[in-house]
């Protein structure tokens, strides 16, 4: 440690410091800045139309009967997927 006293690099390290610091708050301030000014993105009508989410309510989960068709289907699916599987593994 024989540098650890000399004044140039206790200087040198208290620099290191501040400029590590003013660096880091401006990266921050520079990020918020982009985040704040991009421009927000506008969905087109044909991508809320083309998307896969499912919107229900409540009480069209708890009614089975309109749920009896999705069951079946996703069932139909899965037994046939794992049959699939089940013969590539045999």
């Amino acid at each position: 440690m024989k540098y650890a006293n000399d004044p140039f690099w206790i200087k040198v390290r208290m620099l290191s410091f501040i400029l590590f610091w003013i660096v880091w708050w401006a990266t921050l301030a520079g990020s918020t800045v982009i985040i704040f000014y991009t421009p927000k993105c506008s969905i087109q009508s044909d991508v809320k139309e083309s998307t896969g989410i499912i919107t229900t309510t409540l009480a069209g989960v708890m009614d089975n009967s309109t749920n009896v068709p999705i069951v079946s289907t996703l069932a139909s699916t899965i037994t046939t997927a794992a049959s699939t599987v089940a013969l590539a593994y045999i």
